[in-house]
């Protein structure tokens, strides 16, 4: 397995766009789409059974089955995956299911949807039911990640000395993975909960397949040996684009592919039963979608490559932006990839402090020297934008991108002042242009997560404070 996860649950996109990439991702070595259908923001999929979860841009079930279609002519296996307990918040945030909410204070708004009351096995049997239908794939994922509990006095009369944690989660689990075998498929599901709890590992049918998601810059391959000692297989899952990743992928997210795939095509080789690797890439808010073109074909490149390709981004810009000679547009959006500020400096630049950190002289020098990165990457996108013969908006995706991190860094520079950023409003209405091109303009999720509007995760948030 040679996998991509869309993130469809944060942001649906046109559909043009997934119909538009598929031949990329055939072409630059993918064989599995990962479809992350529902989390806590949105729905990408109107389930028949339950079409009041939808939101802007969902697919019907119709649109879906074509576009399972049309990837499969092209070698790609759609696998489908909804969230069956943990991110539950689009669920449990409708009027018909607030009752199901466990509510919880986590601060990053982790939750679950309650796995005792009898509605909430009634949602999760119609959504299992319809994603059978509409995927043929022979596995579906149930999420199971990240799961919060609150403190759910129906969930202490049904599970009694298990309503710990880990006995809620186990019960609610294996109940998950039964109904996906009974409709015929097989159960795949996050690792996290598993990796962090020995107990959990002994009490799962040994079918589950298991998706290991570590997005460290040094990934420990030491979980993935946990859950194959345990006899699960296995699916290795980097991420492009993580929680921490601001306007564009940064060179922790390029260390974590690197590593992730060495390591897991290490352990493919010594026969450990790692299925394959899928490259996750998160929260299309936080970045217009031109800007990890380049990340998806070195993604693909990695899991299979033998050696690291020096010209590979010089081939893609040459390839996929209809170039004669691709060389300068490649060695700009490697340097733009690794200029890019990650999520601690970038927030107290943008907010003033992060987790309670101000802002110092130190993060003021380190946006002086990011801007004068930025400057020489505009420069070289700039002057090869006339050469560009094809994907030009998506091109110009990665140019505003760029344009806003060199205004976060002026702004850093210049000790927060606004003065320095004058043409902030200018750069934001280009970014605005850019998200209509290939999602829904009207969509709120443009500047956010709603439930935490003081963020400057969102590129357009980011923009609209600093103009």
């Amino acid at each position: 397995m040679r996998g991509v996860m869309l993130d469809l649950g944060r942001v649906t996109e046109r559909r043009s766009y997934y119909e538009e990439l598929l031949p990329w991702l055939a072409k630059w070595g993918y064989n599995t789409i990962h479809l992350h259908l529902i989390d806590d923001q949105r729905c990408g999929l109107r389930f028949p059974r339950r079409p009041e979860l939808a939101t802007i841009g969902a697919f019907t079930a119709d649109e879906m089955r074509a576009f399972v279609e049309q990837a499969g002519r092209l070698g790609i296996a759609v696998l489908p995956e909804i969230e069956t307990l943990g991110h539950a918040a689009r669920i449990t945030s409708h009027p018909k299911y607030r009752h199901l909410c466990e509510k919880t204070d986590h601060p990053w708004g982790f939750n679950a949807i309650c796995p005792a009351h009898p509605e909430t096995r009634a949602i999760i049997t119609d959504l299992l039911a319809d994603t059978a239908e509409i995927f043929p794939h022979g596995v579906i994922h149930v999420g199971l990640d990240e799961v919060q509990f609150g403190n759910c006095p129906r969930c202490r009369r049904r599970f009694g000395k298990d309503a710990v944690a880990w006995g809620r989660f186990a019960a609610h689990a294996a109940w998950v993975q039964e109904e996906v075998r009974k409709l015929g498929r097989r159960p795949a599901m996050w690792a996290d909960h598993i990796v962090a709890e020995p107990r959990l590992r002994k009490l799962f049918q040994r079918d589950v397949l298991m998706f290991n998601w570590d997005y460290a810059a040094e990934y420990s391959s030491r979980n993935a040996e946990l859950l194959l000692d345990a006899g699960y297989e296995v699916v290795a899952c980097p991420a492009l684009v993580r929680a921490s990743t601001r306007v564009v992928p940064n060179a922790g997210n390029i260390a974590n592919l690197r590593n992730t795939t060495a390591r897991s095509l290490l352990q493919c080789t010594r026969g450990k039963g790692v299925a394959g690797m899928v490259n996750t890439v998160w929260a299309p808010w936080r970045y217009l979608p031109g800007v990890i073109d380049y990340g998806l074909a070195f993604a693909a490149h990695l899991m299979s490559a033998k050696e690291e390709n020096a010209d590979l981004a010089a081939e893609f810009a040459q390839d996929f932006y209809g170039m004669r000679n691709g060389r300068r547009v490649g060695a700009a959006l490697v340097a733009l990839y690794a200029a890019a500020p990650e999520h601690r400096i970038y927030e107290r630049i943008v907010c003033g402090e992060y987790d309670h950190e101000p802002f110092t002289r130190e993060d003021r020098r380190q946006s002086a020297r990011l801007a004068a990165r930025m400057t020489v990457v505009l420069a070289a996108l700039q002057a090869e934008r006339p050469r560009i013969r094809s994907h030009r908006e998506r091109y110009d995706d990665v140019i505003v991108s760029a344009e806003a991190i060199q205004a976060v860094a002026r702004f850093g520079a210049a000790g927060r002042r606004k003065s320095a950023v004058r043409d902030a409003r200018a750069v934001y209405r280009r970014a605005v242009k850019q998200w209509a091109c290939d999602r829904w303009p009207k969509d709120t999720m443009r500047f956010g997560d709603p439930r935490f509007p003081t963020s400057a995760e969102s590129l357009l948030s980011t923009l609209r404070r600093l103009a």
